[in-house]
């Protein structure tokens, strides 16, 4: 279905890239996977260090321009008759590969080991005041959630080309269901004005915090 859809919408005049993800960046994402080397395990009792997650296509890298450092990107290679892999961030090169290239190292992940073929660029995955964190990224290629978010990159107005979008998926499902689209222009707006909330509140609490400390 995947292979078809992005077929029919990169047919679409304008579409420049398209990928498709688990989740979106700046809306709070904070999944965390447990990271080890299957060289250097934790000691026992001890819990392996947290890094945050995502599933991700080829194409997703490409529609964000989150820059390839290292390696390769999730290809059609990457099905679910091929050795597992992963592609990490910068964050995870720098903190756990300090003086190697993390490609063609390996990750633990239960039972199970993936090989990390690429390295990414860092992003702020949780909002727009977030430190760039240290992420891991599974195929799309072979996981796809139940619940998708599509990428797509335009050389215009992206809401201009949206219905021929919607269009190009109802050719090939036509009860595909479209629950939500947006702009990552106004993802990042609203990422923005929920800090800000928050900031108006912690300034509130302080402020009376100071008021109830003078009366008493």
């Amino acid at each position: 279905f995947y292979r078809r859809a992005f077929a029919e919408m990169r047919a679409v005049p304008g579409v420049q890239e398209i990928g498709a993800a688990a989740v979106i960046p700046l809306t709070g994402n904070n999944w965390t996977a447990p990271f080890e080397r299957p060289e250097q395990p934790v000691a026992p009792g001890e819990r392996p260090p947290e890094v945050g997650w995502q599933q991700a296509s080829n194409g997703y890298f490409k529609s964000l321009q989150i820059p390839l450092v290292a390696g390769r990107l999730f290809d059609d290679r990457d099905h679910d008759k091929a050795p597992q892999v992963v592609i990490v961030s910068e964050a995870i090169q720098k903190r756990f590969f300090p003086n190697e290239s993390a490609v063609g190292k390996r990750v633990k992940q239960g039972d199970d080991q993936f090989e990390i073929v690429g390295v990414v660029g860092n992003i702020r995955r949780a909002g727009l005041r977030d430190e760039p964190r240290a992420d891991m990224y599974f195929p799309f290629e072979r996981f796809q959630p139940g619940q998708t978010t599509l990428f797509v990159r335009t050389s215009s107005d992206p809401e201009k080309s949206l219905t021929a979008l919607e269009t190009a998926i109802a050719r090939i499902e036509p009860n595909a269901f479209i629950s939500e689209t947006q702009t990552l222009a106004h993802v990042a707006t609203e990422s923005e004005r929920v800090t800000r909330v928050v900031l108006w509140l912690l300034g509130v609490f302080a402020a009376t915090s100071l008021v109830l400390t003078a009366i008493g």
